[in-house]
């Protein structure tokens, strides 16, 4: 949980910064973040069907802000990360993964799968998000 933390300590400015796009190219902050969370929703979502897990249907939360809403979605793609991991037991966490097309990640125990998409994959983006907004403030 603290990638999740740590990326939403990021989501910090006005709907302005968070859309702002380098002039050189490049994703937005809220682009970066919603990236970070739709993978992460992917790989749950895959795991849970390959181990046979039920997940619980996310209820639909709206925010006012682009700030409000990155949150939001932040905080309920890591609920379906709670709920798969409260499934899950030793034997599942040492189980060897095969990730379908287009991830990158393609093979490797689920811990270890887990790992790197909910931690060491937001957590690199949560810095991303950190420089782009002080980019879009330097603007």
């Amino acid at each position: 949980m603290g990638a999740r933390n740590w990326l939403i300590t990021q989501i910090n400015g006005s709907d302005e910064e968070l859309e702002w796009t380098p002039s050189e190219g490049g994703p937005s902050a809220s682009e970066v973040v919603y990236h970070a969370t739709i993978v992460l929703m992917l790989v749950c979502s895959e795991i849970a069907d390959l181990l046979g897990i039920t997940l619980a249907k996310q209820e639909e939360k709206d925010a006012d802000t682009i700030e409000g809403r990155l949150k939001v979605n932040v905080r309920a793609v890591y609920q379906t990360f709670r709920e798969i991991y409260e499934h899950l037991t030793d034997e599942n966490l040492d189980e060897e993964m095969n990730l379908p097309p287009p991830s990158l990640l393609k093979q490797g125990s689920l811990e270890i799968i887990l790992r790197i998409i909910a931690g060491y994959h937001v957590t690199h983006h949560a810095g991303q998000v950190a420089l782009l907004l002080r980019m879009a403030r330097d603007a």
